[in-house]
């Protein structure tokens, strides 16, 4: 059997760029620079390299997608290679992944082998019953198998909080969660059989700055969802160095710190220490000592990205003016 191997970076073709067109999405108007592609037997994933538009030093940006047989989108991850930003994930990253060993030596980037970050070892509180733990996102309304049990090959998410706004109450997901479902556009969270909460699609914004989705909740919050959710009363942007918690479907808890919170690629994102999981994309970003201070969304783009909630942004105005957190 042939083992699945990335290719050397190299231009995109034509269908390579309106796939990475169709990826990123048509209000972003760019060109990726260079492709490398792996291809396995149901899916390819690649990653193109693209100059950032609205960066004024034109830092290259790498954009990686998993893209299966039908060129829908499985899952998807996007960083910044600023030198700071090669430095602080070669520590997460094999030396012999082609995005260090041929990028970095092309456009000349500084490499170091390890890096150690200077915080103190976390230990996480139990957050493993709560809401964000238990129950799941059903990205594409195959949640269930046709017997009810769950299904464990369906791509699933997490949420980060409850919002309420005019008596009515909604959750905050990650976009790339939202994959396509037949018919009326129908979502869900779902903890077992008798615990599923039908979501209403409201809006999202998803550009190279947000990957944000509002969802309204059917039209009663049920005790189970609501009594075990972590509560937020406060969003703010954090500090460096300050340790966080974040928290995922499946019982997932990752302990992690602030990295360069004010220094990222842009005011909406800000590195992570350690990164989530998958399946954690959506999930809840929050601060370790005093956990009612929500940060952020994990995006699932390793350790560099969370949306703060304070500045995903929509048509008229801040989400946070028109939504308030529960």
């Amino acid at each position: 059997m042939k083992k699945n191997k990335w290719t050397p970076y190299r231009h995109p073709n034509d269908e390579e760029q309106q796939i990475f067109q169709e990826l990123l999405g048509n209000e972003i108007k760019v060109e990726a620079l260079l492709v490398s592609n792996n291809e396995h037997q149901v899916y390819t994933e690649y990653i193109f390299l693209y100059n950032h538009p609205n960066d004024d030093n034109n830092n290259l940006v790498s954009f990686y997608a998993k893209v299966d047989l039908k060129k829908e989108l499985i899952k998807i991850s996007t960083a910044q290679l600023t030198e700071k930003m090669i430095l602080r994930n070669t520590k997460e990253v094999a030396a012999g992944f082609p995005l260090l060993e041929n990028v970095t030596k092309s456009i000349g980037l500084k490499y170091s082998g390890q890096i150690f970050l200077d915080h103190d070892i976390l230990t996480v509180p139990n957050y493993r019953t709560s809401s964000q733990a238990t129950y799941f996102f059903d990205c594409d309304g195959n949640g269930f198998n046709s017997n009810g049990t769950i299904n464990e090959d369906s791509p699933k998410g997490s949420f980060c909080c409850i919002l309420s706004k005019k008596n009515e109450y909604y959750i905050l997901t990650a976009a790339h969660n939202l994959k396509k479902v037949k018919g009326a556009k129908e979502y869900r969270l779902i903890r077992d059989k008798k615990n599923v909460v039908p979501l209403q699609f409201v809006e999202y914004y998803i550009d190279s700055k947000n990957d944000a989705a509002i969802l309204k909740i059917g039209e009663k919050v049920p005790e189970d969802l609501w009594n075990n959710r972590i509560s937020f009363h406060s969003a703010e942007i954090p500090e460096n160095k300050i340790p966080v918690v974040v928290v995922g479907h499946e019982e997932k808890v990752i302990e992690s710190a602030v990295v360069d919170s004010s220094e990222d690629t842009t005011p909406y994102h800000f590195g992570l220490s350690n990164g989530g999981e998958y399946g954690m994309s959506g999930g809840p970003v929050f601060n370790k000592t005093n956990n009612s201070k929500l940060y952020g969304m994990y995006l699932g783009t390793g350790n560099t990205a969370c949306v703060k909630y304070l500045k995903i942004e929509n048509k008229n105005s801040k989400i946070s003016k028109d939504y308030t957190l529960c």
